[in-house]
């Protein structure tokens, strides 16, 4: 059992629906050796087959992505997530993915967030798709991962705004029948203007403006 790194715990997560399976939730276990154990029995369930599960988006903003990996297997071009459009004038930003594109992580709303370009590139890299790749390459016949996007805060008119449109932290794990690594990362500060947003976001613009924290 190999334990590295350390997840993040502060903040307001905002919005975190529950998997609608119970080995799937397990693999955020507080203890490795159970979440190790609920992704042998995902993967066994089905045998070198690549397996995603998603939590519900919240008015476009991924929540929760998980998935057994087993090989590559490339995904279509990603939709546009919400706070892309108001950043990508402010600062260099990318259509990031919570399970890799490489690894056929979902193109759609429930998978695809805003990252500041360098974090994509680097540390969200280095999370997920280096990883995958090094225990797939390392021996490991099939790798469990699952990410969660933090978002802060809930907006001035309550229930009908969420909060902010990009997350400012996400939670990784990386598990195999073996060993459970999690790590935390935090993504730099966006900037951007809400009114070039699709709607329900560009009503609830306030000129330029934090995106994330």
């Amino acid at each position: 059992m190999i334990q590295t790194a350390a997840l993040l715990n502060s903040g307001n997560y905002n919005v975190q629906p529950p998997f609608l399976n119970a080995d799937v939730e397990s693999l955020e276990s507080e203890s490795p050796q159970e979440a190790e154990n609920a992704c042998a029995r995902l993967a066994r369930a089905k045998p070198a087959q690549n397996q995603y599960w998603y939590t519900p988006h919240s008015f476009g903003r991924a929540t929760g992505a998980a998935a057994v990996i087993w090989t590559k297997q490339d995904a279509p071009d990603p939709v546009t997530p919400p706070g892309f459009l108001a950043a990508r004038n402010f600062q260099p930003v990318d259509r990031g993915h919570l399970i890799p594109k490489a690894y056929g992580g979902s193109p759609d709303y429930e998978n695809v967030i805003t990252q500041e370009s360098k974090f994509n590139q680097s540390l969200s890299k280095r999370a997920t798709g280096n990883a995958i790749k090094s225990r797939l390459t390392g021996g490991e016949p099939f790798v469990c991962v699952l990410c969660r996007p933090k978002y802060n805060g809930v907006g001035k008119t309550g229930v009908r705004d969420p909060g902010l449109p990009v997350p400012f932290a996400f939670n990784y794990w990386l598990i195999t029948g073996s060993s459970w690594d999690g790590i935390g990362y935090m993504q730099p500060q966006l900037y951007g203007d809400l009114r070039y947003d699709p709607s329900p976001w560009n009503t609830w613009a306030n000129g330029v403006s934090s995106l994330n924290y």
